[in-house]
């Protein structure tokens, strides 16, 4: 399976109610169906690596605002 059939059903997948998957390592701008590099939630899931390693931004998740807070440059 190719790395973007794998990362489709990852993110496609429904998650158990009232519960939350956070992530991080897949930078969300290579999400399918996403490609920006903001946090991503969808299904339960929030992917919050918005590729500061790689010169994008750090992203925190707040749980009690539902928001996220970006630093543009470390």
């Amino acid at each position: 399976q190719t790395l973007t059939k794998r990362l489709r059903t990852m993110f496609r997948l429904k998650s158990v109610p009232n519960t939350f998957l956070v992530t991080g390592h897949t930078h969300t701008a290579n999400i399918p169906n996403h490609g920006s590099p903001e946090a991503y939630k969808a299904n339960g899931h929030i992917a919050i690596d918005c590729g500061c390693a790689s010169g994008g931004r750090l992203c925190a998740y707040c749980f009690e605002t539902d928001r996220e807070f970006y630093v543009d440059k470390m």
